[in-house]
């Protein structure tokens, strides 16, 4: 085995281990949309590594099984991450079923591979790649290639709801994605021997694990990253009159008790640009909108639990009277910013 087979064995561990974590971790489901996806990678390393090696032939079980597979699954995955991580509180609906019918429809075509004895397997995959198995590849690289367009759309239309390390975390996983299916598109299509896809892995995984490495280890960087070429570079002043529009729009009209209040929307509302507004907050108040605006929220929702007139309401009653679209997401603002739950503070009101 040679220095970059080692290499890319050690990669399919650490993947391993970082699924690991991130599922366990906090029980989030976009820790755990995340925790599949890294799964896939270790997955897809170690179906390469298998699929390359000698041990192919002396344990064909699972020759042909599991490539394909993976790959239609990488887009779909990575796609729901982001909706996630970009719409917190956000759960899986089922009209995102539809993204599983590609993987079906392998699930169906193949099926008669997969009734095959492992050396069957094999001997078939040999005699038929330049047809039924290559043509799997271009599948495989058309349906990534599907989701890395749908993927910049997405983050590009969901730009102005990203603020500081989160937006360089979500264009750049947006981007390495992206430029791992033209890079795989170009393997498909010009090499010679699977073996050679090495590189591929290697460069698609190793910009994940940098951008892992900068978001667990080198917050500051990112944020100097984020302050330098995705914000604007507004001077003192004008930012003391954009947070004076800001405070007049949540102080005194109580715009934060809008339930589809975003970014967007409150950008227009104090005709300023999205961008501005976040470069306000961040330099002058160190905070994201968000979080302003779940503070404010928040302060609100505490003076409905405590006041008698709203006794009778329900926590998510008082959660959509405060601005929350859903009980879940007031529950985790609540939490984070008063270290208990909605329920734990009426409770102590009423003792």
């Amino acid at each position: 085995m040679t220095a970059l087979r080692f290499l890319l064995l050690a990669y399919g561990f650490l993947s391993l281990f970082i699924s690991g974590g991130l599922f366990f971790q906090n029980g989030k489901v976009g820790h755990k949309s995340l925790s599949f996806f890294v799964l896939l990678i270790s997955l897809d390393i170690f179906v390469f590594i298998y699929g390359t090696s000698s041990i192919l032939e002396t344990y064909p079980y699972f020759a042909g099984l599991f490539y394909f597979h993976i790959g239609f699954l990488f887009g779909p995955v990575l796609y729901f991450h982001l909706i996630i991580f970009i719409n917190k509180g956000y759960l899986f609906k089922w009209k995102h079923i539809w993204h599983l019918v590609p993987s079906i429809i392998l699930l169906v075509h193949m099926f008669d591979i997969y009734l095959m004895a492992p050396t069957e397997r094999l001997e078939y995959h040999a005699t038929h790649f330049l047809g039924r198995i290559m043509n799997l590849n271009y599948a495989r690289t058309l349906v990534q290639l599907f989701y890395g367009i749908l993927i910049s759309t997405y983050l590009y239309s969901k730009k102005d709801k990203l603020e500081g390390i989160e937006k360089v975390y979500g264009i750049g996983i947006g981007i390495i994605y992206f430029l791992g299916v033209l890079v795989i598109s170009w393997f498909v299509l010009f090499a010679e021997d699977w073996r050679q896809f090495i590189y591929y892995h290697l460069f698609s995984y190793s910009l994940i694990f940098l951008i892992g490495y900068f978001l667990v280890f080198r917050q500051d960087f990112l944020q100097e990253i984020s302050k330098k070429y995705l914000s604007s570079s507004l001077v003192e002043e004008d930012m003391m009159v954009i947070l004076t529009k800001i405070n007049g729009a949540l102080k005194q009209r109580k715009i934060y008790l809008r339930n589809d209040l975003n970014l967007k929307i409150f950008a227009d509302t104090i005709d300023e640009k999205t961008h501005n507004i976040s470069q306000t907050l961040s330099e002058l108040v160190g905070k994201s909108f968000n979080e302003v605006l779940n503070e404010y929220r928040i302060a609100h929702a505490k003076k409905l639990l405590k006041s008698s007139d709203f006794a009778h309401f329900k926590i998510e009653a008082i959660a959509l009277e405060s601005g929350f679209n859903n009980k879940v997401t007031f529950n985790k603002a609540f939490k984070k910013f008063e270290g208990q739950t909605p329920s734990e503070f009426k409770k102590k009101i009423v003792a």
